[in-house]
């Protein structure tokens, strides 16, 4: 059988769990080795996939051959495409190879990685999706990202969840303004801030065509307020502010 047939002919496979956290996937190969894969959430909407043949007890079964390996590798592509079928998500990281993981044959390990890396581009390209490669030194990481939707929207946020995030630029183009681009793309970023349990602070500006009295009553109908009296958060500049909400909230 040819290469690119071995990663055409995945074998079959369940999913065993699925939860906001976490996804675990079952297949068996042809020798009868069990071979799982395992989604677990990072961050907002970032998930991390790896994938081995450990015994329950953790003990490493014995290796199948080389092109079995790739047909187990074509079979977790699969579960990939499976997955981004049922979760939410923007980014998936694969480590294709870590540091001090096992040893084997460097020219035959980094063979085998630019064969993934190859498989792995072609699915990008397949299912519409940003394909990165962050590998760094002996770890080789690979990466999904969704395309941007709305590409007309250019929007500048700068921070991380513990101290707050700044929202210094939302920009639609002229064609776009009246399509409900920037209210998709700002209730996005609202959404984003509530999962994560962050601030978020701007100033209404109109160096970008806007109008400031409008953009105002924009900002307020996703929960920003002037950030002062009993709202001001001194560690911002901005002149409105937006606290994480949840239902019950009644700020």
């Amino acid at each position: 059988m040819r290469l690119t047939e071995l990663f055409d002919s995945p074998y079959s496979f369940v999913m065993q769990e699925l939860t906001d956290s976490k996804a675990l996937y079952y297949f068996k190969n042809s020798e009868g080795l069990d071979f799982r894969v395992q989604f677990l959430k990072e961050g907002y909407g970032t998930w991390e996939v790896s994938f081995g043949n450990d015994t329950d007890d953790g003990v490493k079964v014995k290796r199948s051959g080389t092109g079995d390996e790739f047909r187990v590798f074509a079979t977790v592509i699969e579960v990939i495409r499976d997955f981004m079928s049922k979760a939410e998500f923007d980014s998936i990281k694969f480590y294709a190879h870590r540091e001090g993981e096992a040893r084997t044959d460097r020219n035959i390990r980094d063979s085998r990685i630019d064969l993934y890396k190859r498989l792995l581009k072609r699915f990008a390209t397949q299912n519409n999706l940003e394909f990165a490669d962050q590998s760094i030194a002996r770890m080789h990481l690979f990466q999904f990202r969704k395309k941007q939707v709305n590409e007309e929207v250019e929007v500048s946020l700068h921070g991380d969840a513990e101290k707050g995030y700044t929202l210094s630029k939302i920009e639609v183009s002229g064609d776009d303004r009246n399509a409900g681009q920037g209210t998709k793309a700002m209730q996005d970023i609202v959404d984003r801030m509530d999962a994560e349990g962050a601030i978020i602070a701007l100033t209404p500006d109109d160096a970008f065509g806007g109008n400031k009295n409008r953009l105002i009553k924009f900002y307020r109908r996703f929960g920003f307020v002037p950030n002062k009296g009993r709202n001001k958060d001194f560690r911002f500049r901005e002149t409105m502010i937006r606290y994480p909400q949840t239902n019950e909230d009644t700020r």
